[in-house]
């Protein structure tokens, strides 16, 4: 009886579907508008994590009585990709594009692709977001080579969209790094009717006493916003690299086993001439007294 149920209500689902589909309609119930409307989409506002992408697909249909393609798509950016696998309408068929922006900063963000069709019209569908930044902590640089005794300044920056003071930092160096980090400054202030987070950067200063057997690695954080990802800053130094690199040419010849150079007496064409009284003449010889 269960199966017979499923069954049942697999085969409405379908029926479902197929009359959806000739009537312009979605699997939700939504109207699907016809190619030569325009369309919009707005996310709202959304925090993310910056760099983001954010993505939507809009669904059109063929309204005409005759089959219509898709020429040309054209996006009004760069930072703005468009998905678009049917290229061909048959009357009623529906098909869809996908277009994903990628935020690079905090605020509202627009953009648009513009669809031309065989029919010499021109639709653009348009693209809005707003990205809000939580709280984000970042260095200017993530890897560091010094010399003993040479010194070396970093930024520290901290984005946080209420507005809110970063507070003291803490980090972990290694035995040999020595680190100062200066009082935070303000460089942007925040504004919430925009969405523009508020900036602040410190200058750290890094100073290497002596040479290091390993790589050190030091770990930013801040303790009064437990949540915010550490910042990680590699140091490295000069004979540290060339002792790391020999060591990894070491082991990938040792992987890939000697090479051996073409030996004066080997011919051009890879044949080798057998050297008289070596062990291959003995062999050659042997070889012939059986065929003998």
């Amino acid at each position: 009886m269960k199966r017979r149920h499923a069954l049942v209500g697999a085969g409405l689902a379908i029926i479902t579907l197929v009359c959806g589909a000739m009537l312009g309609v979605d699997h939700w119930g939504r109207n699907i508008p016809s190619y030569t409307q325009t369309q919009q989409y707005d996310t709202g506002r959304i925090v993310v994590t910056l760099p983001h992408t954010v993505s939507h697909r809009f669904r059109f249909r063929n309204d005409r009585d005759e089959p219509v393609e898709l020429v040309k798509v054209d996006p009004s950016c760069g930072c703005t990709d468009v998905e678009a696998p049917v290229r061909r309408l048959e009357p009623g068929q529906s098909g869809w594009i996908e277009m994903s922006v990628a935020l690079t900063g905090s605020g509202g963000s627009t953009t648009s692709v513009a669809l031309s069709w065989s029919t010499g019209e021109t639709v653009r569908y348009h693209f809005d977001a707003f990205a809000q930044v939580s709280r984000e902590l970042s260095l200017s640089r993530i890897t560091v080579d010094l010399e003993v005794d040479e010194s070396r300044s970093i930024l520290l920056t901290y984005i946080d969209q209420e507005g809110r003071e970063p507070g003291p930092v803490v980090f972990d160096p290694p035995e040999g790094i020595e680190i100062e980090v200066a009082p935070w400054e303000q460089v942007i202030a925040s504004d919430r009717r925009l969405g523009v987070a508020a900036r602040y950067s410190a200058a750290a200063r890094l100073r290497l006493t002596r040479s290091m057997e390993e790589v050190g690695r030091v770990n930013f954080s801040l303790p009064k916003y437990p949540d915010v990802p550490r910042a990680q800053l590699v140091v490295r130094t000069p004979e540290l690299i060339d002792r790391v690199g020999r060591d990894v040419i070491k082991r990938l010849r040792e992987g890939a086993g000697p090479i051996q150079p073409r030996s004066p007496d080997e011919s051009a064409t890879g044949a080798r001439a057998v050297v008289p009284g070596s062990a291959e003449s003995a062999a050659t010889d042997r070889g012939a007294t059986d065929r003998q």
